[in-house]
C-alpha cells in the first residue's frame, strides 16, 4: 500500500512538473517542416528534429518567448535572460552552430527576414523595435498591456512587411495611422494596437486593420499577398496585405456570411446559403467555434483556425469564407488551446505541411502532417521533452 502510495505521488509530481513550470510557450518550425525549435516556462530552448525523431536542449536560460525559425532556412534565433540574442544554424550532421549575437531588450515576440539583417521584436512596454530603432509610436502607453497574451508578429517572405497583432478595438475606436503625426504622450492607447501592416523600410505603418475586437492572432499567408487575423470575439478576416483592403470576414460556422446590421443576434443580419462545412461523424453538438485563439497556414493556400480550450480545428481555403471542415488534432495529448498566453506555441510550416503545437499538460509537442488530398492533418509525433527521472 506505501508502495503504490509513493509511486502514485511520484507520478503525481513529475505530471504537474510537466503541465505546469515546463510547458511550451512559443514554438516555431523551419520551412522544409524537418525541425522545430520551442521555448520553455522553465527557460529552455528545445531544438526538435522531426525527421529524425530526437530533441536536445540548446539553453536552459533562455527568454521564454523567444524561439524563432528564419523562414526558407535552417536558422533560428533565441535570447537568454541577459538580452543576448544568438543566431544559430543547424549544420548537415544535426548540430548547432553559433553564427553571431547582439544585444537586445527584453523580446516578447520577435521575427527576423531570411537575409539575417532585419530584426523586429515587441520589448517589455510592447513597443515594437527594429534593432535599436523604435518603430513608428503615437504615445507612452502602447495599449497592448492586460490582454494576456505577448504581441503577435508576422513578416513577409521578402522581408518587406511586418504585420502587429495585439488588442483589437472597437470601430468606433478606430483612428486611421498617420504616419507623419507627433507623439502624443497623453495618449494612453496606442492607435496601432490592433491588426497592423508596417513597412520595415520606413518603419512606418502603412494601415491599420479595423473590425477585430479584444485579443487577436494572425499570420502572413506564405505567397505575402494576404493577411488573415482572427480575435477572442469569433471575428475573423482576410485582408490585402500590400493595401490594408479587407477581401472578406469569416462566415460564422452556424449563421454564415454577416451581411450588416447593428443585432448580431438576428437571422436577417446573416446569410447561411453559402454554408458548406463537412462535420465528422461524431462531433460534439456543444462546439460552437466561438473564441478564435490562432490562425495557421497548412498550404499555400489553406489554413486552420484554432478555437480556445478545443482539439477541433476549422479548415478554410482563401477565397472562400466559409470553413470547409472540421479537423480533430486528437486529445491525447491535447494541443495548447486552453489560454492566449500560449497562443504563439502554434507554428506551422505552409511548405512542408507541417503544423505543431505545444502539449496542453505536457512539456512536449505535438506534430502534424497535411494531407492535400484528404485535407487532413494526420498526428505523426508527440515527444516529450527528458524529465528529470533517471528511468
Amino acid at each position: 500500500m506505501i508502495y503504490r502510495v509513493a509511486v502514485i505521488v511520484l507520478i503525481l509530481l513529475i505530471s504537474g512538473c510537466e503541465s505546469g513550470n515546463s510547458s511550451v510557450m512559443v514554438a516555431s518550425v523551419s520551412s522544409d517542416g524537418q525541425y522545430a525549435v520551442s521555448a520553455h516556462r522553465d527557460n529552455q530552448i528545445i531544438l526538435w528534429d522531426i525527421e529524425g525523431r530526437t530533441s536536445k536542449s540548446v539553453s536552459d536560460n533562455a527568454n521564454i518567448y523567444s524561439a524563432y525559425f528564419v523562414h526558407g532556412s535552417s536558422v533560428f534565433i533565441w535570447q537568454d535572460l541577459s538580452g543576448l540574442v544568438s543566431i544559430e544554424k543547424i549544420t548537415e550532421n544535426g548540430a548547432t552552430k553559433a553564427l553571431r549575437q547582439f544585444e537586445a531588450k527584453d523580446s516578447y515576440g520577435q521575427v527576423m527576414s531570411s537575409d539575417l539583417e532585419t530584426h523586429v521584436y515587441s520589448d517589455k512596454q510592447w513597443r515594437l523595435m527594429k534593432g535599436q530603432e523604435k518603430l513608428k509610436w503615437d504615445g507612452d502607453s502602447p495599449g497592448f498591456l492586460g490582454i494576456g497574451k505577448i504581441l503577435n508578429l508576422s513578416i513577409s517572405p521578402d522581408g518587406s512587411r511586418l504585420v502587429s497583432f495585439g488588442d483589437g478595438s472597437p470601430p468606433e475606436q478606430e483612428i486611421e495611422a498617420s504616419p507623419g503625426d507627433a507623439v502624443d504622450h497623453e495618449r494612453r492607447m496606442s492607435r496601432y494596437a490592433g491588426t497592423v501592416i508596417w513597412d520595415l523600410n520606413s518603419v512606418e505603418p502603412v494601415a491599420k486593420l479595423p473590425g477585430n475586437s479584444a485579443k487577436t492572432n494572425g499570420t502572413i499567408s506564405p505567397d505575402g499577398n494576404y493577411v488573415v487575423s482572427v480575435d477572442e470575439n469569433a471575428k475573423g478576416f482576410v485582408w490585402d496585405a500590400r493595401t490594408g483592403e479587407e477581401e472578406y470576414r469569416l462566415a460564422n460556422l452556424r449563421f454564415g456570411k454577416y451581411i450588416g446590421g447593428h443585432d448580431a443576434g438576428s437571422a436577417e443580419n446573416w446569410d447561411d446559403s453559402g454554408n458548406h462545412l463537412e462535420w465528422p461523424g461524431d462531433f460534439p453538438g456543444e462546439f460552437r467555434g466561438g473564441s478564435k485563439l490562432a490562425v495557421k497556414f497548412v498550404s499555400d493556400s489553406e489554413f486552420v483556425v484554432f478555437h480556445t480550450y478545443s482539439h477541433y480545428v476549422t479548415f478554410y481555403q482563401l477565397g472562400d469564407p466559409h470553413a470547409r471542415k472540421v479537423l480533430d488534432l486528437g486529445s491525447r495529448p491535447h494541443p495548447s488551446t486552453g489560454a492566449y498566453l500560449r497562443n504563439a506555441s502554434i507554428a506551422s510550416a505552409p511548405e512542408a505541411g507541417i503544423l505543431v503545437t505545444g502539449q496542453q499538460n505536457g512539456n512536449g509537442i505535438n506534430v502534424y502532417q497535411f494531407d492535400e488530398e484528404t485535407k487532413e492533418l494526420e498526428k505523426i509525433w508527440t515527444p516529450r521533452r527528458r524529465s528529470w527521472w533517471p528511468f
